[in-house]
């Protein structure tokens, strides 16, 4: 559309160049002349297509030791898509780099034991090829030195000072030295209290007679503690009784000092098998002092 206004409302002060243009502004003449009146082709804006160079095809030939063969492969590509120059990257590259071709080659021995050839010495322990036998003299000598045992070091005393000197030892009586033992056998021990049978131990009975005195006594203590549970002597009317099974009596302990103070107790004993208790009854029957 044509100016409603002029550019410039007030005329210029200055003139629009201060000093005169020493070339002209075209260095060439308009091929047209410039219209004063609008074109109809200026009302309209259009895009200008850029002609872009077209990629050159892949390279499908494989490295060989002739460059010629990529270069013409790559200016066949050319001459195919547009008439335009290549760019850079896609050039043929510069003579002498697939010169050689690629060699990826990895060779791998077999695996092979050192076996010594035949004749010589396959024992185990064998000196290897490379080995010195000096070497191994003087390795041999330096660990027989290191080793010196207690013997013959001088002065070795594996004797130790106790940071806390231990009370002398003290001779335990058990009150038995002076008795040879008849018989003895594990067992269970009971005893009637309050009108009921209660278990009195268990551990090993035993049938000790008295070398100076002769006479014979019970004793029993129970397992792990050791407590005495039985101590009385066979008196002339000891009898033993047949309880509830083959393997069990029952007897009346006079003067039983098994809690320190001598009382009269009702016991009952049961062993683990008929044999057990019968071996029990025959050594007391025989050393009751009626029988002796």
């Amino acid at each position: 559309q044509p100016l409603s206004q002029p550019l410039f409302s007030q005329p210029l002060s200055q003139p629009l160049f201060s000093q005169p243009l020493s070339q002209p502004l075209f260095s060439q003449p308009l091929s047209q002349p410039l219209s004063s009146q609008p074109s109809a082709a200026s009302n309209t804006f259009q895009f200008k297509k850029l002609e872009v160079p077209a990629k050159p095809a892949p390279v499908t030939t494989p490295p060989s030791s002739d460059h010629k063969s990529v270069t013409s492969a790559l200016g066949s590509s050319d001459t195919s898509g547009s008439s335009s120059a290549a760019p850079d990257q896609f050039r043929a590259p510069s003579a002498g780099y697939f010169s050689q071709p690629v060699q990826q080659s990895v060779t791998t021995a077999p695996f092979k034991f050192n076996v010594p050839p035949v004749g010589e010495s396959q024992s185990h322990g064998a000196a290897a090829p490379n080995d010195n036998p000096s070497q191994k003299e003087e390795k041999t000598s330096i660990a027989s030195k290191g080793r010196v045992s207690g013997s013959e070091e001088d002065g070795y005393d594996p004797h130790y000072e106790a940071a806390i000197p231990l009370p002398d030892l003290v001779a335990v009586r058990t009150g038995e030295e002076d008795e040879t033992e008849l018989w003895s056998c594990r067992a269970k021990l009971f005893i009637f209290v309050d009108g009921q049978w209660k278990e009195r131990g268990l551990g090993d009975l035993k049938v000790l007679k008295n070398d100076k005195t002769n006479n014979t006594r019970l004793l029993m203590r129970r397992e792990k503690v050791l407590k005495i549970c039985a101590n009385h002597q066979l008196y002339p009317e000891f009898l033993l009784k047949p309880f509830k099974t083959s393997r069990e009596f029952t007897w009346l302990a006079l003067g039983d000092i098994s809690d320190g103070e001598p009382c009269d107790q009702t016991l009952a004993i049961r062993f683990k098998t008929n044999d057990l208790a019968a071996q029990f009854q025959d050594v007391v029957t025989k050393n009751t002092p009626q029988n002796q």
